[in-house]
């Protein structure tokens, strides 16, 4: 890497600094109260709580937060001396018979004192979820345990772990009276909760048919509490179990002078080998490990302490000491989110088949985000990318013929390049086509044909370099070489720019990620965004071929970024300090996603190989960078939020997260110092505008409200702005790096 002087910039850092900090923005206090998931690995299922006033979701294969009703975390001394944390919702579900049948005033849980929000507080890590407020502590706490390799048997195999740890503790040392604290719910879903003591008496708590239970190990002083009313019982301390209405939990004795701690937990079940339409006779993977959610129950409770161990290794590892609080508080979200789509299942063969569902959207495995979870899924994860792009180069790849723009017909051999996505929702669309792309169209629903491509180059070369297993990159060499080859036919004029057009658009055109903003980035001919991508994923290709001894590869895919750097540098427009959108058509929007495609090869340890082979793109690069970072170009003149392009105020999180990380790499200096109004934007997004949705990718800038994306799992793309160790930069000087190559072992 360079050091680079600010002589001849139109824009220079400090001067942005000065200009933005006078915009006002909306500030963040630490840890908020938003919807938030808490998830287990390769389930696909969510206990989503967290923003007082909107209960809670219990959700498995769902596409949005489920709402079940209230979740009750209390603590009673007696009639009129009891108190909840607010997750309640508005709405409340009358229980006619238990009206009918009780003498006087109905007791109810809503007739309680609720602790305020202004009287709580809050710490989310990673792992973990904690509220604190009156004399109540509740903690959830997600499985977090190693794995670097697949779960396949054994010890990996404890990863696949479909509970939460949910804990309640109740401080009762300045009270002379007994307590009783209470963990449960008032469901408002379809159908009838089930006392869990009836199917095992080892276990007191509720279930939900053979999908989810929230239990505790029984004791004398722990017990359930089923009732269509149990608010009166709690109050007295009274274990009942009576499945009429819809209450019920788990209480537990506290003697005066005491602090006890309920330890439940909250398992999840999905029974059957059709788990996956499409593919016959596949299932969770975790089914092999436990036989009912029972069982799941006991084993979550077995293992508590290693839970929690597991919890606080993960948080130690994702953030590091020194890394910004924000960041990891924003990471943390972004996780749990991730985790929340995330399915491991097993078909018939016994293959293992991880899948991410695009949140509300419902796509499998969308290639396009595949490629921002990489900086993630490679620390913690590998097997996961292998699997995924396995997946496309094994079921999801096809073959197709292209055109130019001056041909009316695709006659020319295009080569490889993969779909979109494998499938949608519960189902796997057929091999070679993706449930999304459709013909004959121009905007959303058409074809990724090349951009696809690119994202085959850059997953595929990421587990190469970052995936521990020489193996799986030496036998994926020939795909390597295929993708190589699809990129050169798609070449126009041998300039490095990928212009043709795939058959399989028909009388429509090829279209990028960003189908859904607008025409600075939605079309692949000529783009900016696509001409960057190019260039880094001959690079990374470059360093496959490399690393295996394949120099005469090496070569070839050097000369492609030779001639697509050459393209781009000759293509700046230096009075302007900045790239056109389009390359090879109109356009005077300044498009500052064009830089996000760095961001990877910046993770693969690729950083001296621009800097060093291309002193003068990357130059540009950081010119156009600050140009775009002018108030009221792609940094919004109201909030001072990062657009993607100067000519719409839509912009995903996601996505400011991997261009603000380019920067922060461009620029040397980390990203809360060199852009503040962004970051603080970015946690204003999430965990303000997305607060009842757990989490958004598509916001407005300038009015800070969701318009879609919600429940997504990409946001772990801020990963890539958390720091590293200090490295040596060709000057001699050391400063921050945002990325390096990880080799830590988790």
């Amino acid at each position: 890497m360079h050091s680079f002087p600010g002589h001849g910039f139109r824009t220079n850092i400090p001067a942005l600094i000065l200009a933005i900090s006078v915009i006002p923005i909306s500030r963040v206090i630490a840890t908020p109260f938003f919807m938030t998931h808490h998830s287990p690995v390769g389930a696909w299922s969510s206990m989503t709580f967290g923003l007082p006033g909107e209960g809670v979701g219990i959700e498995t294969e769902a596409l949005g937060i489920e709402p079940s009703g209230d979740l009750i975390a209390a603590v009673s001394r007696g009639p009129g001396k009891s108190m909840l944390l607010p997750f309640v919702s508005g709405a409340s579900s009358e229980d006619y018979e238990g009206k009918m049948a009780a003498k006087g005033a109905f007791a109810s849980f809503r007739n309680w004192t609720m602790i305020p929000a202004s009287q709580m507080n809050r710490r989310l890590t990673a792992s973990t979820d904690e509220f604190r407020g009156g004399d109540l502590t509740l903690r959830v706490i997600s499985p977090r345990f190693p794995m670097k390799v697949a779960p396949v048997g054994g010890k990996p195999a404890q990863a696949l772990l479909p509970a939460l740890l949910v804990e309640l503790e109740v401080d009762n040392t300045a009270s002379d009276e007994p307590a009783t604290g209470f963990l449960g719910l008032a469901y408002r879903g379809n159908g009838r909760l089930r006392p869990m003591d009836w199917a095992d008496k080892m276990l007191a708590g509720i279930g939900f048919q053979d999908r989810w239970a929230l239990a505790a190990e029984a004791a004398k002083d722990v017990f359930t509490i089923r009732a269509g009313g149990a608010a009166p019982f709690v109050e007295t301390g009274t274990p009942v179990i009576h499945p009429g209405g819809n209450e019920g939990g788990i209480a537990i004795h506290v003697p005066p002078h005491e602090r006890r701690t309920l330890t439940a937990v909250l398992a999840f079940y999905r029974n059957g080998n059709d788990a996956a339409q499409g593919r016959p006779s596949t299932r969770y993977a975790y089914t092999e490990l436990y036989t009912s959610v029972e069982s799941v129950c006991h084993e979550a409770l077995t293992r508590a302490t290693e839970i929690r161990e597991a919890g606080s290794r993960f948080d130690r590892e994702l953030c590091p000491e020194g890394s910004d609080p924000m960041i990891c508080e924003l990471l943390a979200q972004a996780s749990q989110a991730y985790y929340a789509n995330s399915s491991l299942l097993k078909d018939r063969k016994g293959v293992l088949l991880w899948s991410i569902c695009e949140g509300q959207f419902g796509w499998r495995n969308t290639l396009d985000l595949a490629v921002d979870h990489l900086p993630f899924e490679l620390r913690f994860h590998p097997w996961v990318a292998r699997n995924v792009i396995d997946g496309y180069i094994d079921r999801y790849s096809y073959h197709d013929t292209v055109r130019f723009e001056e041909e009316a017909k695709a006659g020319r051999q295009g080569g490889i390049s993969f779909t979109h996505d494998q499938g949608n929702y519960t189902a796997f669309s057929p091999p070679g086509r993706s449930g999304y792309e459709q013909p004959d169209r121009n905007g959303v629903y058409s074809y990724m044909t090349t951009e696809q491509l690119l994202n085959g180059a850059f997953c595929a070369s990421a587990c190469a370099l970052l995936g521990h297993d020489p193996e799986w990159a030496a036998a994926r060499l020939p795909v390597a070489k295929e993708m190589l080859l699809s990129m050169e036919a798609r070449e126009g004029n041998r300039d490095g720019l990928l212009s043709a057009q795939s058959d399989r658009v028909g009388k429509g055109s090829e279209i990028t990620t960003y189908d859904a903003l607008d025409d600075s980035l939605k079309e692949t001919r000529g783009s900016l965004y696509i001409a960057v991508k190019t260039w880094a994923a001959a690079m990374l290709l470059e360093r496959w071929f490399v690393e295996e001894g394949r120099q005469e590869w090496a070569n070839r895919s050097h000369a492609l970024a030779e001639r697509t750097a050459s393209t781009l540098t000759r293509s700046f427009h230096a009075d302007k300090g900045a790239f056109p959108p389009n390359l090879l058509g109109p356009g005077d929007a300044l498009v500052a996603a064009a830089l996000d495609p760095i961001a990877v090869p910046l993770f693969c340890g690729l950083g001296e190989e621009m800097s060093k082979g291309y002193p003068e793109l990357v130059d540009q690069l950081r010119q156009h960078a600050r140009t775009c970072m002018t108030p009221g170009q792609c940094l919004d003149p109201a909030t001072g939020g990062m657009r993607l392009t100067s000519s719409t105020d839509k912009t995903w999180p996601s996505k400011v997260a991997l261009t603000l990380s380019v920067i922060s790499w461009l620029e040397q200096k980390p990203s809360r110092d060199l852009l503040p109004t962004v970051l603080t934007e970015l946690a204003s997004w999430l965990q303000v505008s997305a607060a009842k949705t757990t989490i958004s990718d598509q916001v407005n800038t300038s009015t800070r409200r969701q318009i879609g994306g919600a429940y997504y799992p990409r946001l772990v793309s801020l990963a890539t702005l958390l720091p590293s160790s200090p490295e040596k930069i060709p000057s001699g000087k050391t400063t921050m790096v945002i990325h390096r190559r990880e080799s830590d072992q988790h």
